[in-house]
């Protein structure tokens, strides 16, 4: 079981070492954000329809949290562990706008 909150550098290091097909880059911004840019190969489900939509989601897989600053990545990583999500990895201490840089 892997449930770790880290910073940006830390989490785009561990994402980009992630063996292929193994993990999932998840995006919980809103709408109106998103159509600014994404990271590459992310997915976007907003944090308000990630309850009702986190059956998307393969449980066998990491996923890789990552919203505007760092605080809507928290709340989904709740969600997710609740839901029984064994491997989720949350970027906190920034977002996007950092880890785009990286």
């Amino acid at each position: 079981m892997t449930l770790l909150k880290m910073n940006c550098p830390e989490f785009m290091v561990r994402y980009r070492a992630a063996a292929p097909g193994s993990a999932v880059m998840l995006d919980v911004r809103n709408n109106d954000e998103v159509a600014s840019g994404m990271l590459p190969n992310a997915i976007h489900i907003p944090l308000g329809e990630l309850e009702k939509r986190k059956s998307e989601l393969d449980k066998s897989k990491e996923i890789y949290l990552y919203c505007r600053s760092g605080n809507r990545t928290q709340v989904a990583f709740d969600i997710l562990k609740q839901a029984g999500y064994p491997n989720v990895i949350c970027s906190i201490q920034g977002g996007y706008d950092l880890l785009k840089t990286l």
